[in-house]
């Protein structure tokens, strides 16, 4: 029973006609009333799920099924005439309201979906012989699938760069490619990359172009190897400075911790190197 029920005009007047008939009893009325309804709707969702409880139940029986001991024709009256039941003109009694007010498990039995199969089952076979030829095996039709269907995913088609284009992209890197010597390349080579594969975004082969041409004058893909590119940049001047450098600074560090004098200490200062304070010698 819905929580707002007990707040209807129409629950008031059930109560009220309740108390007119019930008299004095050690119970609220609005509890009698509830228990009515619940009982009432309780029958109908287990036996009249379409919520016409008069075909399933008459008069006595729906006096039995609510807890009603008195006279049922009396019950039946007062339900009517506070609108809990109508009265069809065939003399049906049905829940009032019953389909926007049922559970939603009641909705889904009442719904065609539901139905349809129940439907198709007890439709009566045709009497008599059959007219026309026997029909044969159905034939094997492979239906399309709808859900999956089988179509190939378009993908976007390569085109390929202005020269101008190449060079925006170059000036928001804030790089050093030559636009027309890129393009001219992969126009040249039909814009597959080095390995023969064709190129999808040109964005990411004026990337490549920029690593691989780091130094080269000419403007033409590096073929080196990735081996020989890192030994070549590691023997370049300013590399081989810094790591001289570094393994002076180790070298003069460890001279300076194991006898922190004024030479060892001399020698870091002229390498610039941060100098640390070491803890004095204990006697």
């Amino acid at each position: 029973m819905k929580h707002t029920a007990t707040e209807l005009l129409k629950f008031k007047r059930l109560v009220r006609e309740l108390r007119k008939v019930l008299g004095a009893i050690p119970i609220d009325y609005e509890t009698v009333a509830v228990g009515i309804l619940e009982r009432l709707w309780h029958a109908t969702i287990r036996d009249a799920k379409d919520g016409r409880i008069g075909d399933k139940y008459a008069p006595d029986d729906l006096a039995e099924a609510v807890g009603w001991h008195g006279d049922e024709s009396q019950l039946v009256d007062i339900l009517v005439a506070c609108e809990w039941l109508d009265l069809e003109s065939d003399g049906t009694l049905v829940v009032h309201d019953w389909m926007e007010h049922a559970p939603s498990f009641v909705k889904a039995c009442n719904s065609a979906k539901h139905r349809a199969p129940h439907e198709r089952h007890s439709v009566s076979p045709p009497s008599g012989p059959p007219s026309g030829p026997p029909s044969g095996p159905p034939s094997n039709i492979t239906k399309r699938n709808i859900t999956k269907p089988n179509e190939k995913k378009t993908r976007k088609r390569f085109i390929a760069p202005s020269v101008l284009e190449v060079s925006e992209y170059c000036q928001e890197r804030k790089n050093a490619v030559n636009a027309e010597q890129f393009v001219d390349h992969y126009t040249a080579n039909g814009w597959k990359q080095a390995n023969g594969n064709p190129i999808k975004d040109w964005k990411a082969a004026v990337r490549t172009w920029e690593r691989n041409n780091v130094g080269n004058s000419r403007g033409s893909p590096d073929n080196r190897t990735t081996e020989q590119i890192k030994a070549a940049r590691e023997t370049s001047p300013d590399i081989a400075a810094e790591a001289e450098r570094s393994r002076r600074a180790k070298i003069a560090l460890d001279a300076y911790r194991a006898d922190p004098c004024d030479a060892t200490r001399k020698v870091l200062e002229d390498l610039d190197v941060y100098i640390p304070e070491l803890p004095e010698a204990t006697a």
